[in-house]
Parts: C-alpha cells; sequence; structure tokens
C-alpha cells in the first residue's frame, strides 16, 4: 500500500508545479500586455495634406553611371633581358614616348659592330667587283653575288636595330603610371607586365538605360553631366557608344565621353549623373511625390473624406523631380495626405495640421 501512495505523492507534487508555473507565465503576460501601447481608434492622426490641381508637368529621366579612365592598360614588354635602366615611380605623370625602362643592350651593340664590318667589307667588295666587271675582268656574277650579300646585311643591321631600338621600353600614350611591376635588376620576358597605365585626359560615363529609354540616347548627341563632387558644375559630354545588347534586366549599356579639366579634375571611380526634360504636359492632375504609399508601379494614396483616411489605388504617369502625373483614381480638389502615413490605417480619423 505504501508503495501505491508514493507515487501518486509525486505526481501530484508535479501537477502543482505546472500549475503554478502557468499560473505565473499568465500573470506575466497579462503585465506585458498591459505596456504594449494601443492607439485608441477614436483618436486622430495629425497629418498634412495637399489638394490635387492641374498643372504643367515636364517628364523628368535621370540616369546616374560611373567614370572610368577612357585608356587603362597594363604596358608589356616587348623584348628579354635585364633591366640595367627605370624611367618612373608610381603616381608619374609620362607624356607618349617617353622611356619606361631599358633592358641590357650590349650583346645586340656588338652583333650591330660586327654587322656593320661585315657590311664595309662587302661595300668595298661590290665597288671593285663593278669596275673589274666593265672591263670584264672578272664575270658578272660575282658582282651580282656582292650585290645580294649587301642587301642581305642591310636588312640584318635594320633588324638590329629595330631590336636595339625595343630594349628601351616607352609610354604608348600619355597617362599616370599607377602601378609599376618591375625594379632595377628585374628579369623580363616578352609579354612580362611593367606598368599599369592610366589616361584620364577623358573619361567614359558609362551607365546602363531601360528598354523605353533608348530613343533618348544616340551616338554623338551632346550631353551635360553632372558631378556630386562639384554642385552646379555641368561638364559638356558626347555620346560614344549606343549598347546593341541588353542586360538580363533589359538595360543597354550607353557610354559618354567627357574631357577632364584642370579647374575641375574627375578621377575614375566618380559618380556622375544627366537627366532629360521632355514631353511638357499641360494641365494635368499632378500628385506630390511625399503622398505616395508604396511603388510607381502600385502606387497608393491616402485621401482625407469626411475627416478620415482612406486608401485609394491611382494609376500614375509621367513625373518629374517632385510631381507624378496622375491617370486615374483621383479628382481635383481631392485631400491627399503628405505627411503622417505611417500612422495612419484605412479610415483612421484625421486631424489635418
Amino acid at each position: 500500500m505504501k508503495k501505491l501512495i508514493r507515487p501518486a505523492i509525486w505526481v501530484l507534487l508535479i501537477a502543482g508545479s505546472l500549475a503554478i508555473t502557468a499560473a505565473t507565465l499568465v500573470k506575466n503576460q497579462a503585465k506585458a500586455e498591459d505596456k504594449v501601447y494601443r492607439r485608441d481608434p477614436d483618436s486622430k492622426v495629425f497629418v498634412t495634406t495637399a489638394a490635387i490641381a492641374k498643372q504643367n508637368l515636364a517628364e523628368e529621366k535621370q540616369f546616374t553611371g560611373t567614370f572610368a579612365a577612357v585608356r587603362d592598360n597594363q604596358i608589356a614588354s616587348e623584348t628579354s633581358g635585364k633591366v640595367v635602366f627605370v624611367g618612373v615611380q608610381e603616381g608619374d605623370v609620362v607624356r607618349s614616348g617617353q622611356s619606361l625602362a631599358r633592358v641590357d643592350n650590349t650583346a645586340i651593340l656588338l652583333q650591330i659592330e660586327a654587322t656593320e664590318v661585315q657590311l664595309d667589307g662587302v661595300m668595298a667588295d661590290v665597288n671593285r667587283y663593278t669596275k673589274l666587271a666593265k672591263s670584264e675582268a672578272v664575270p658578272g656574277v660575282n658582282l651580282e653575288k656582292a650585290l645580294i650579300q649587301q642587301r642581305s646585311l642591310e636588312v640584318q643591321l635594320k633588324t638590329l636595330h629595330d631590336q636595339l631600338d625595343r630594349t628601351t621600353l616607352r609610354a604608348p600614350f600619355n597617362g599616370v603610371v599607377t602601378r609599376r611591376f618591375f625594379d632595377l635588376g628585374s628579369v623580363l620576358g616578352p609579354g612580362a607586365p611593367l606598368v599599369q597605365l592610366t589616361d584620364i585626359s577623358g573619361l567614359k560615363l558609362t551607365l546602363m538605360a531601360p528598354e523605353q529609354d533608348m530613343l533618348l540616347f544616340r551616338p554623338g548627341q551632346r550631353v551635360n553631366v553632372n558631378v556630386d563632387a562639384y554642385p552646379g558644375v555641368q561638364f559638356p559630354g558626347k555620346v560614344s557608344l549606343v549598347g546593341v545588347q541588353a542586360d538580363a534586366a533589359h538595360n543597354f549599356p550607353v557610354e559618354i565621353l567627357v574631357q577632364n579639366t584642370a579647374a575641375h579634375p574627375l578621377k575614375a571611380g566618380m559618380f556622375g549623373a544627366l537627366s532629360f526634360q521632355n514631353k511638357v504636359k499641360q494641365a494635368v492632375l499632378a500628385l506630390p511625390r511625399s503622398a505616395l504609399v508604396g511603388t510607381a508601379k502600385a502606387a497608393q494614396v491616402y485621401v482625407v473624406e469626411n475627416g478620415h483616411a482612406t486608401l485609394r489605388p491611382v494609376v500614375l504617369g509621367a513625373s518629374s523631380n517632385d510631381y507624378y502625373e496622375v491617370l486615374s483614381g483621383l479628382n481635383e480638389g481631392d485631400q491627399v495626405v503628405t505627411s503622417g502615413q505611417i500612422s495612419l490605417s484605412e479610415g483612421a480619423p484625421v486631424s489635418t495640421k
């Protein structure tokens, strides 16, 4: 009998403990709910409104992109050898044709000297055979062979001079040395990178234009570009490329060339923007941008009617900096909420400031 009583006691103790825990949880939940703020549904929300009215609206489209150097190339070695002269440091401004480095050319100079000696001897033979051939003292074939040998040595000498010229590595265009990959004593091979040369005398502004806006751009078109670093300054540019292949989002690349200036120097990586104002529409219903709830494609606005807020879907058309054209959903004179929407819900009472 005692064995049966003991388990029963344990069951009662566990059940009691669970009951106490549950009661504590319910009590804590009640306290937490008491602390949660609940807006009185009868209290009015203070909002700012504006009346829908007709006005002239210029559709404005803005495009942004990033500047890149018009030329940014790694200059490679055209010959092999050990570097015996370094002509530039990182950050140096170089001109086209300026010497960047030179490799050891001793062997080529010796070959040139030997070839010139041979050429002098062959030219002497040519002069001698020319005189003797006139008097038929030697066969004419000897003169022909000497002339051929002379021509061969002259070609060989030109080749050696070309190789000698290539031992001095020169800048192919004006630019700034942004990186240097060699040093004095380095052994180079054909194709080995020497320097990263960046030309920012002109820059390319690359932007992506949606499919519906492609007709706004044409090659050779003159445009004005704005840069965040220079507020109020416009940089003249020219459209150099309108892409023919869109990306996955149906945007086409457009490149605009802008000349750099000393007064307002541009750098690769800066942001640039340009805007178009077209299709000026006369006397259309205009909705302030600040009244928009959601996106332009699924637009909604709160309209104040009889002291209450009503969420109404609208269809939008052209846009400017501050307004959207209303195609449907609103009428002239409607009061739309322009601030305070975050505290509104359908049918909420409102008070205008």
